[in-house]
């Protein structure tokens, strides 16, 4: 009698999604990074950008043949290090930086326009 049990999925395999449903045509940042290069939430993706201290964000509604269209959000003034979604919020997203300071943001939802800059104030910061 074997101690282990046969799993029901050990007949599965992955399948990558269809080339439709790829999101290209991103500019990632190249800059060494100490957490998270990239997040999601189940609306939006947050990633690290190309300029210091700018996040691009996407949201994952626009699929098809129309291009997603990436807003930058200027949110530290040097690198940022680490940024990661909330859990029970798909529209709060905390970011922390090379600068010392960490940062709560309230993104809008779908449809809204997104902050745009540094002279945009975050709902909090530590």
């Amino acid at each position: 009698m074997s101690r282990f049990k046969v799993s029901k999925f050990r007949h599965t395999e992955a399948r990558p999604p269809r080339r439709e449903a790829w999101i290209t045509d991103l500019r990632a940042g190249t800059t060494p990074s100490c957490g998270n290069h990239i997040k999601s939430s189940c609306s939006l993706i947050a990633f690290n950008s190309d300029r210091t201290g700018v996040l691009g964000i996407v949201p994952l509604d626009g699929q098809g043949d129309n291009k997603r269209h990436v807003t930058h959000l200027g949110c530290h003034s040097d690198l940022v290090t680490d940024l990661d979604f909330s859990p029970f919020d798909d529209f709060l997203l905390a970011t922390s930086s090379a600068d010392r300071t960490m940062k709560l943001w309230r993104l809008p939802a779908s449809g809204q326009a997104l902050p745009s800059g540094l002279g945009q104030s975050p709902c909090s910061q530590a």
